[in-house]
């Protein structure tokens, strides 16, 4: 248990020295970032006071249902922890951002490390943290497609 605790440990932090860059200030801005930032805004702000998760987004021409396009568990795991934490809603953006990347990887490791153990899943989750496009789609707005495979 103490090894698993130790690898998991390394997985962090190789996956925050890989993506701790988003934590630099302002607000992600490739691809899809910003329209899931002002829709994670408008939830925190906008719906969840009135006590709702759902509703009309008008943030694009004349407005469309929020989440129509997106997976809604990882905007509601965002307001929880602007909510919990009292983050602002950029910072806990990028922090959703982060858990999707390495929770993945976390995933991996837990799902393989009685099948082949726990040095090889370790250096396999080590090996998918530094492939490129499983870095890439995270930071290009595609984090919620990660919660589906946590």
């Amino acid at each position: 248990m103490k090894t698993e605790l130790f690898y998991i440990t390394i997985v962090l932090i190789i996956g925050f020295i890989i993506a701790g860059p988003i934590f630099s200030d302002g607000f992600l801005i490739c691809q899809d970032n910003p329209p899931h930032q002002a829709e994670a805004y408008f939830l925190v702000n906008e719906l969840i006071p009135e006590g709702k998760l759902f509703g009309w987004a008008p943030m694009d021409s004349g407005g469309f249902p929020i989440f129509m396009y997106d997976y809604p568990l990882g905007f509601w795991l965002l307001a929880l922890i602007h909510l919990i934490l009292g983050l602002d809603v950029i910072l806990s953006y990028k922090m959703i951002v982060f858990i999707s990347y390495v929770g993945v990887s976390l995933a991996f490791f837990l799902a393989f490390n009685k099948r082949l153990g726990a040095k090889i899943a370790l250096v396999l989750s080590i090996l998918l943290l530094l492939q490129f496009d499983f870095i890439s789609f995270p930071l290009n707005g595609l984090w919620g497609q990660y919660f589906s495979m946590i």
